[in-house]
């Protein structure tokens, strides 16, 4: 059994978020013979426990800022894999150029970004609107940078420091390392 690198672990917790999860565990710490350990039976770390003490921290800061907000709807742009939905033609949240289609040939890494929108559970017969988009890049090998358009003025949120930026305008370019993403919604 292979490890998984930070970069894929990464990509684990972000595409969590983005469907909507609000925890995340982890198979072992230590068993004698096993590798892929966060840390060993002696209690000394691994490389994959200080990426995981980071990424947990922002899986935390993400997820306590949906909680109150319902996934309304997952969309892949790029490669789109067996069960994956494209970006439907009404989309409020978007990217701007798109990301052009990509052939997808398992058991290849998909490619892409992932846009998972979320919002307040429809009421009153009315549909759900997105107020929120959880941007994730697919990719675990390289980092990507898009643009997203909204139809209304945006803030982004940092995970590090759990705080949101101050409006900006209808469209933000957003740098997505190896697998991460960023939340951001419209200004409320």
């Amino acid at each position: 059994m292979r490890v998984p690198t930070s970069d894929e672990m990464r990509y684990l917790v972000y595409t969590t978020l983005a469907y909507g999860a609000e925890g995340i565990s982890y198979y072992v710490y230590f068993a004698p013979g096993h590798t892929g350990m966060i840390a060993h039976a002696d209690g000394t770390t691994t490389v994959l426990y200080d990426a995981l003490k980071t990424l947990n921290r922002e899986f935390v800061a993400v997820a306590s800022q949906l909680r109150p907000y319902k996934c309304l709807g997952v969309y892949h742009a790029g490669m789109l894999p067996p069960g994956t939905e494209p970006f439907p033609n009404n989309a409020p949240f978007r990217l701007d150029p798109p990301l052009p289609a990509m052939g997808y040939k398992p058991p290849q890494p998909v490619k892409g970004v992932m846009l998972a929108y979320f919002g307040p559970a429809q009421r009153d017969k009315k549909p759900a609107r997105p107020t929120h988009v959880m941007v994730v890049n697919l990719d675990y090998k390289s980092e990507i940078d898009v643009d997203l358009a909204a139809p209304s003025k945006l803030q982004i949120f940092d995970a590090t420091t759990a705080t949101w930026s101050k409006p900006s305008g209808k469209k933000v370019k957003l740098h997505l390392p190896r697998g991460g993403g960023h939340l951001a919604r419209l200004n409320p």
